[in-house]
């Protein structure tokens, strides 16, 4: 079995694949800080002298990693413009706990 392996496709659209690679690894790099910074926001508030602070970082804890993420997800996108404020499909994603 002889099979040619035809890449003309891939050369022909080369900008718009480097394009989303780029979009792929900005997201990346947006979530990653973000992340580290309530991660590092959570663990202040854990240490806190703070009765009401710590209940604030058990509680995130503990029920937003056991929500499923489509859940999560769900809610930003559609009941946050009710309520408070419309975001993109990026900021939606953004936003979503890891």
């Amino acid at each position: 079995m002889r099979y040619h392996w035809n890449f003309g496709t891939v050369f022909n659209n080369m900008d718009a694949l480097l394009e989303g690679l780029a979009l792929g690894l900005g997201l990346a790099v947006v979530s990653l800080f973000f992340g580290m910074l309530i991660g590092l926001v959570m663990a202040f508030l854990a240490t806190s002298k703070s009765r009401f602070l710590r209940f604030i970082a058990k509680w995130y804890v503990t029920i937003l990693p056991n929500t499923p993420l489509p859940i999560l997800i769900f809610i930003l996108y559609f009941c946050l413009p009710a309520i408070m404020f419309f975001l993109g499909n990026s900021a939606s994603f953004l936003s979503a706990p890891p």
